[in-house]
């Protein structure tokens, strides 16, 4: 279910790549921007949908816009919070490519 763009906050990530902060932004009350830096490389990704699932997970997704000089590809990450710990998950043609989670979770 749609939601409105939560408050700003950062979370931190484990991964492959080493450990990387998401900053999300508001832009305005539906949407939003991810703040990335990922193996020195910052990137911003849009933020066009944040959804309510039926668990009470909230969900923010978009693509990895400039994420070629990292990956060699841009993906759609989906990243979710609350409850329950944080992670992001990267697809490419529908299918999950990695999942990252919280740097404590």
């Amino acid at each position: 279910m749609r939601e409105r763009a939560p408050a700003p906050f950062d979370i931190s990530i484990s991964s492959a790549d080493g450990p990387y902060s998401l900053r999300f932004r508001p832009t305005d009350e539906w949407d939003g921007v991810i703040d990335v830096v990922i193996k020195g490389h910052e990137m911003t990704w849009p933020v066009p949908t944040v959804d309510r699932e039926a668990d009470g997970r909230l969900t923010l997704s978009g693509s990895t816009d400039g994420s070629r000089v990292v990956w060699n590809d841009e993906f759609w990450y989906v990243a979710q919070f609350r409850p329950g710990a944080p992670s992001v998950s990267y697809y490419g043609d529908q299918v999950c490519w990695r999942t990252d989670r919280a740097a404590d979770g």
